[in-house]
């Protein structure tokens, strides 16, 4: 598959919205693989989590789903290293409608990019009616943080 995504991986934490599911697809149908994880450790997000996996596994890309609590450092570290791991590679981290925006830059991407063991272009989605934002770069993702975003559009 070519697009502009192809032979990236992207992590997600999400929660398995239908907004959730439109980025996932239309990152997959641009020629990422994706990761999908729960913000919260509940039963629904991971149901709706794993749906999404599946419909990107449907479009032919590679995908998992991790149960997440988004909240606890090693946890989301232990997410940045399996994303690296299954996928064999991570390039950005979409965290979607985060509980709160500064959570996401303040804890999650540290210990997502202590997992993943690299940089990793890191965008916030939301919340609701609000726009998307560009937290971080690393020094080499700034393509793949522009094709994310011009996906997003």
């Amino acid at each position: 598959m070519t697009g502009p995504l192809a032979g990236k991986a992207v992590a997600m934490i999400a929660h398995g919205t239908p907004l959730d599911r439109a980025i996932a697809v239309c990152l997959a149908e641009a020629g990422a693989n994706i990761a999908i994880a729960t913000e919260q450790p509940m039963r629904e997000q991971e149901f709706a989590t794993a749906s999404i996996a599946n419909e990107i596994w449907a479009i032919g890309r590679e995908q998992f789903s991790y149960v997440l609590d988004a909240s606890s450092e090693t946890a989301v570290a232990s997410y940045g290293a399996e994303a690296t791991a299954r996928l064999g590679r991570c390039d950005a981290l979409i965290v979607v409608e985060p509980q709160a925006a500064a959570s996401a830059a303040g804890l999650v991407l540290p210990a997502f990019v202590r997992g993943a063991g690299h940089d990793v272009a890191c965008i916030v989605v939301g919340p609701a009616g609000a726009a998307w934002a560009t937290v971080a770069i690393g020094e080499n993702d700034s393509a793949t943080a522009n094709a994310v975003l011009e996906c997003l559009r």
